[in-house]
């Protein structure tokens, strides 16, 4: 059974990152590791996350029934240099012994160093150990009890050409699993993408679009970047993660570094997770936000000054009609 990597990054969000964790002991894949990578967090969120692997810990979870039988899990503990060396020898051999869901590698970074730096930190240490796939997963995210990871993982076995899986999403204000519908996100024009900006009402319909529920495999242009699986090659071949964003549109970015290099973006729908949209957020994501839109607009989508200049002046509309709207409400 080919190796498995699962990277959670985690930021100040550790009660999060355990509900995360433990929703991966219900996995149908034998031979999988998860891997934490702490970015430099404020808080105590290491010391929960180990006190959660030695069974002192419950998750504050009303999505999950809680296992005890897999406690304590073993955890290994890293900082980035070595982390990204692969690890210690003897650490690693003792981990290989032991069942998934026994398996933890805590990854200390030392800093905040965003979300495509975070996660590269990952990325480079499960290379190094020979993950044959590696998994992108928020930590506010809750892999539910019936995704089928073998299956996810046997597709990119066969398909060479598939660049990466991303499940079915799940969330409170987009797509439901009730529902017989799914939205899909795309990349509008920049004339439409400033337009959505001008008139929030219109950003779901020009920024998702609507299609039925596939029961197969369906090809994407893009895909949410809450969780994806990808193969090692795909790492190998395009290079890491982007760091020019330090939060939001990295999705899109290796959407469209993949598609330079002929690699697709497969919606695998018997892959689900549910995303409860908790992160921490500050007050300034909103400026990160359109630092990165326009960043990814003027490197990847080739936007000329004029483009970049209108959604920049509708972004900062937009942003204006938030702080008016606030200021009211106070």
């Amino acid at each position: 059974m080919k190796k498995l990597g699962i990277i959670i990054l985690n930021y100040g969000g550790w009660a999060d990152t355990v509900r995360a964790l433990e929703s991966l002991k219900t996995l149908n894949y034998p031979h999988y590791t998860a891997i934490v990578v702490d970015n430099g967090s404020p808080d105590s969120s290491v010391k929960k996350i180990k006190e959660w692997a030695r069974g002192k810990l419950r998750p504050r979870d009303d999505h999950r029934e809680y296992r005890p039988q897999w406690k304590p899990v073993f955890y290994a503990e890293y900082d980035r240099r070595t982390a990204e060396a692969g690890g210690l020898p003897e650490v690693e051999k003792k981990m290989d012994g032991l069942p998934s869901p026994r398996r933890l590698v805590i990854i200390e970074t030392g800093e905040n160093l965003g979300f495509s730096g975070g996660n590269n930190v990952g990325i480079r240490y499960g290379l190094r150990r020979g993950f044959e796939f590696l998994m992108i997963l928020n930590p506010d995210t809750v892999i539910q009890p019936d995704s089928d990871m073998k299956g996810a993982v046997e597709y990119l076995s066969h398909h060479q050409e598939a660049g990466l899986v991303a499940p079915l999403v799940y969330d409170p204000h987009l797509n439901s699993p009730h529902s017989p519908y799914y939205y899909i996100p795309v990349e509008p024009s920049p004339f439409k993408e400033a337009l959505a900006y001008l008139f929030p009402p219109l950003s779901r319909r020009i920024f998702y679009r609507k299609i039925k529920k596939p029961s197969l495999p369906l090809e994407i242009t893009k895909f949410f970047g809450c969780c994806f699986l990808t193969p090692a090659r795909l790492w190998k071949k395009i290079g890491l993660m982007d760091e020019g964003t330090f939060l939001y549109v990295e999705e899109a970015i290796l959407a469209h570094r993949m598609k330079e290099r002929g690699l697709k973006a497969i919606l695998y729908p018997d892959l689900k997770i549910l995303h409860l949209h908790r992160g921490n957020y500050k007050k300034n994501h909103l400026e990160i936000w359109m630092r990165s839109r326009l960043y990814y607009h003027k490197k990847y989508r080739k936007f000329n000054g004029f483009q970049r200049g209108l959604i920049k002046a509708a972004m900062n509309f937009y942003k204006f009609s938030l702080e008016v709207r606030h200021r009211w409400k106070r």
